[in-house]
Parts: C-alpha cells; sequence; structure tokens
C-alpha cells in the first residue's frame, strides 16, 4: 500500500506564476516522486502570490490551511509534503524555520526536498548530525538571501535620496544654502492654498480660472491661469510634500520614458497641503458631472429613480422628469417642479443624516478622503503589477512582490477604518445650511447625500429615501407649495422646458 504525497509550490510574485516558477516547481517534484514507488501523488498545494520572507503563506496561505487539515486529522499521518527547495516552505529565520518542522514532525507528516536528493525526512527518525547541519545552512542561505535583498533597497533609497536635495523642486519652493533643505515662498505656497480652498468649497475649475483672473492672480511663469494648469496644481502630490519615485523604461521602438512607480518618499518636500485636504479634493473631481448645467442646484444628483418604472430621473431645467416618459414613453410618471422638492431635503438635511449614520461624530470629508486612499492603493497595486514585466531578474520580482503584499494589507486596513467612518453619524459641528444655488452649496449637499443615500424614489405626494445602512423612511409633499401647480400645468399641456 503506497503513501499520499502532496505536492507543495509556491512564488510569491504574479509574473512567476504567468511564467514557469509553479510548473518548474512542480515538475521537479514529479520527477523525484517517480523515483520512489512507496509514494502516490495525492494532491497539489500551491501559493501563488504569497511570501515566506513574512510568513504569508503561513499566516494566510495554502500552507497554513494544509497543516490546520493536518490538526483536524483531514491528513493522514506518514503522508508525504513534498517540496523543490526548503525555502518554498519558509525563508524566515533559522529557529522560525525549525519550529515549522518540529510542528510538522509533531503532527507525523514526512517531508521531502526534491533538491536534497532522494532523502525522506520521517517524522520518527532519529537525530542526523550531518543532515542536520545541512538543512540549518540551508534554512540560513534561505533567509540571508531575502535579508540582504531587503537592506539592497532600503541602501539603493539612502543613495537616491540622501542628505543633499535637488535643485529641482516645485515653484513655490526654494533649496536653502547648503542644499540640505526646502524653504516655503510664501508668496507663491499661498496661490496654490488658494487654488485648494476654492476646490474644497465647491467652485469648478472654470470658477476658480475666473475668481484668479478677477484676483489678477497669475502662474509662476506670469501667464494667466486656465483650466488645464488648475487641475494640475489639484492633482499635484508635491503640495503634500510627497516624492515619487519613477523608473526609467524602453519602448519597442528604442526611446525611453519614465513612468511613475509606487515608491513614494513622504516629507521629502515641506507640506503646504493637509493629506486629508488633498484627497477630499481628488474625490470631488468624481462628483463633477458633464454637460449643461441647471440654474437649480440639485442635492440629488445621481440618486433619483422613478418609483413606476425605476428609471433614473433627471434634472431639466427645473422640472424632475423620469427617464421612462421623456425618452422611452412607456411610464405616466408625472413631471415635479424640482424646487419645492429640493427645498424639502434642505428642510429634512438632519433627519435624513441621522438616520443614515449611527455612532459618533464624524467629518464627511474624512470619508471621501478615506475613499480616495484607498483608490490610490488600489492603483499603487496595479502598477506594480504591471511594471513586472520590466524588472531585469528575479530578485527584483520579488522585492516587487513584497511591496504588492504590504500594498494589499494597507488596503486591507484602510477599508476596516472606511466601514467604521460610515457607520458613525455626522456631528452637530457640521454646517447643514446651505445655498443649494451657489456651486458651493450644490457640491456640499450632494456630497453629503451620496454618503448616507443609495437612492431616492420622487413620487407625486411623497418620495421614499432609500439608506446604504439599510434603513428608508417617507417624507411628504402634501403641505408643500408647488406639486398641485406641476400636475396642473402638466395637464394643460403646458410644455415642461
Amino acid at each position: 500500500m503506497t503513501l499520499p504525497c502532496y505536492i507543495y509550490s509556491r512564488v510569491s510574485l504574479e509574473v512567476q506564476v504567468e511564467k514557469t516558477g509553479l510548473d518548474r516547481q512542480k515538475s521537479m517534484a514529479l520527477d523525484w516522486l517517480s523515483k520512489r514507488p512507496e509514494y502516490h501523488f495525492k494532491e497539489a498545494i500551491i501559493d501563488d502570490g504569497r511570501s515566506a520572507y513574512k510568513g504569508h503563506n503561513l499566516s494566510s496561505g495554502a500552507l497554513g490551511e494544509f497543516i490546520k487539515r493536518c490538526e483536524y486529522g483531514e491528513i493522514p499521518e506518514n503522508s508525504l509534503l513534498l517540496v523543490e527547495a526548503i525555502d518554498r516552505i519558509s525563508r524566515r529565520s533559522v529557529d522560525e524555520q525549525r519550529e515549522l518542522w518540529r510542528k510538522l514532525k509533531h503532527l507525523r507528516i514526512n517531508i521531502a526536498v526534491a533538491r536534497f536528493g532522494e532523502k525522506v525526512f520521517r517524522w520518527d527518525d532519529q537525530f542526523e548530525l550531518g543532515y542536520d547541519i545541512q538543512l540549518t545552512v540551508m534554512m540560513d542561505l534561505a533567509h540571508q538571501e531575502s535579508k540582504q535583498k531587503a537592506e539592497r533597497i532600503r541602501s539603493a533609497h539612502a543613495r537616491n535620496f540622501g542628505v543633499t536635495k535637488s535643485k529641482m523642486c516645485p515653484y513655490w519652493l526654494k533649496l536653502n544654502a547648503d542644499k540640505s533643505e526646502y524653504e516655503v515662498i510664501e508668496e507663491k505656497a499661498e496661490v496654490v492654498r488658494k487654488v485648494f480652498q476654492m476646490k474644497l468649497d465647491g467652485m469648478g475649475a472654470d470658477s476658480i480660472v475666473r475668481s484668479l483672473r478677477k484676483q489678477g492672480i497669475k502662474t509662476s511663469s506670469g501667464r494667466w491661469f486656465n483650466v488645464g494648469t488648475v487641475r494640475k496644481y489639484l492633482k499635484n502630490e508635491r503640495v503634500m510634500g510627497w516624492l515619487r519615485k519613477s523608473t526609467v523604461v524602453y519602448t519597442d521602438d528604442g526611446r525611453t520614458e519614465r513612468h511613475p512607480t509606487n515608491q513614494v518618499i513622504k516629507d521629502y518636500y515641506p507640506a503646504i497641503i493637509s493629506e486629508e485636504d488633498f484627497n477630499a479634493v481628488q474625490m470631488s473631481f468624481k462628483k463633477m458631472t458633464s454637460g449643461k448645467r441647471s440654474k437649480i442646484a440639485n442635492p440629488l444628483r445621481g440618486l433619483m429613480e422613478c418609483p413606476k418604472c425605476g428609471r433614473v430621473m433627471t434634472l431639466s431645467n427645473k422640472w424632475l422628469r423620469c427617464r421612462g416618459r421623456a425618452s422611452f414613453k412607456d411610464c405616466d410618471h408625472t413631471y415635479l417642479i424640482a424646487e419645492p422638492i429640493f427645498d424639502a431635503f434642505n428642510k429634512y438635511m438632519r433627519k435624513i443624516i441621522s438616520v443614515g449614520m449611527k455612532g459618533g461624530g464624524v467629518n464627511l470629508r474624512d470619508i471621501d478622503s478615506k475613499k480616495h486612499e484607498i483608490e490610490k492603493l488600489s492603483n499603487e497595486r496595479n502598477n506594480i503589477i504591471a511594471s513586472l514585466r520590466y524588472l531585469p531578474d528575479e530578485a527584483s520580482r520579488q522585492d516587487a512582490g513584497r511591496e504588492i503584499e504590504h500594498v494589499n494589507d494597507k488596503i486591507a486596513s484602510a477599508n476596516l477604518e472606511l466601514q467604521e467612518l460610515q457607520n458613525k453619524k455626522v456631528g452637530d459641528e457640521v454646517d447643514l445650511n446651505f445655498d443649494l444655488n451657489s456651486e458651493a452649496g450644490k457640491f456640499k449637499v450632494n456630497a453629503i447625500l451620496c454618503s448616507v443615500l443609495d437612492k431616492v424614489e420622487l413620487d407625486d405626494v411623497d418620495c421614499e429615501i432609500f439608506f446604504k445602512n439599510g434603513n428608508s423612511i417617507k417624507i411628504s409633499y402634501v403641505l408643500m407649495k408647488g406639486l398641485a401647480e406641476s400636475e396642473d400645468r402638466m395637464k394643460n399641456g403646458e410644455p415642461w422646458e
């Protein structure tokens, strides 16, 4: 009767998965198994994109799951765990690797290393000094290799970003006499702060340009601001003090291009804008919509839905109309006058928010900031993965793999923090008295409602508000002036535009 053999393969990078890393390991293991007829292949256990240096293959990977199955009795005693090399199992310190081997021995699991020859380390074997010394040396080499790579990265950062600063810097900064620090040119930095504050107040790029020109404020080169320049200011990470490293990439036609990487040095420059305000501005770009703007501020942009046909409702001039009626002609929902309905939402804003959020107080700008942080981390992870094919050797790819794992940890932590923020409510210190006809009011009201509402079904006499936390409430229009007038005008055939 033969014993079951479990082949374990691991790579720490997606690029190795796409190439031959896992295939090579499995092929070598199967070749070893063909020479040992007392074992039969039972199952392949694979960790793709898991680090053995940080122990992720044990804490959240397939190897850790295999050990749990051994503890639960799902894996029979005397089974064989076969790997290509010792560093596939672990690259941690020698003591930690020995502890893992002792645990497998205690679970009565045999271990074989294909590169070690035909030797099988049986759980009931007596101590053999020669094999123990070889194992110890191989364990230490695996750990030292990963440790040296980490130290090389740190040394490279020290060389590239040492004490001496570059004279190339943002225009609102200047290099001091000994070239060791940057100094803020307050007059120029104040212009940047003014642009950010206007954006945070809800102004669009066009409005900001008009305001700057009206005040006679020009760019550092003496030209008038335009929309492109304003947006360039608002998206510049260096206002937070960040320096993002770039790498040179050779294109297929022989040209070179500089591509930004995921490596960021914070506090490299003096910050003139807080990270929270910068993230809030980036989120505000997503709330802006293209096309002609209504003269009436729309606090429900992107939330309105017809209760009869389920299609979206839009604001056209001063009317709220169902797309099913306006475009498809298959819905009889009444067109509604927008202004009294929007006034209702302004009136009941505090009640709506208190139902939509729970817990203590939180600034909604913090929620937007955290969402943008998650988005940036996701883009950072995608950039690392996209750059893998440009890396010159396996050591660099393994380093990038560890960066991917680190970013994944950050994303998980940020999502938990976002959930905590969303479970809180807006405190009394939040100012809800907005001018709905202003750019600032339009942005702020819509930002608040989008953070707590899933959708709003607008009916003839009332509306039903659906919250992201699962609650729902109704607000009646019975006592609101204007709704009857809306219905009468439509019956008389008066145009809605």
